[in-house]
């Protein structure tokens, strides 16, 4: 005859349950700090590498603005004509902007 196996002790669920919810917790613990500490690395870094960006760009922003200002300091009449003629074609494009869209009920009915 077979031996039957031993007979299993009852098992208690609500302690297992607590349990598993223990470990979790631990390993919610573990990771969220090995998480915390590597997002916090790569934020650090991004804003290393963003400060040096800046940097290198008012650098170069400083020197074109130097430049643009000794080309006016020596042509003020030039520097003058091209600033009236970029007012004027931002004011043209604005005006019919404005002008298109605050008349909407007088549509041109020659467009298709």
């Amino acid at each position: 005859m077979k031996a039957s196996p031993p007979p299993t002790p009852p098992v208690d669920r609500a302690a297992l349950l607590q349990e598993l919810h223990e470990i979790v917790a631990q390993a919610e613990k573990i990771f969220g700090a090995t998480l915390e500490g590597c997002a916090e690395e790569k934020t650090s870094t991004a804003r290393e590498e963003l400060a040096q960006l800046v940097e290198k760009v008012r650098a170069k922003v400083n020197g074109e603005v130097k430049r643009a200002d000794a080309a006016i300091r020596a042509h003020p009449y030039v520097g003058l004509a091209v600033a009236l003629g970029v007012g004027a074609l931002i004011g043209a494009v604005l005006a019919r902007q404005l002008g298109s869209s605050s008349d909407p009920g007088s549509a041109d009915e020659s467009r298709p």
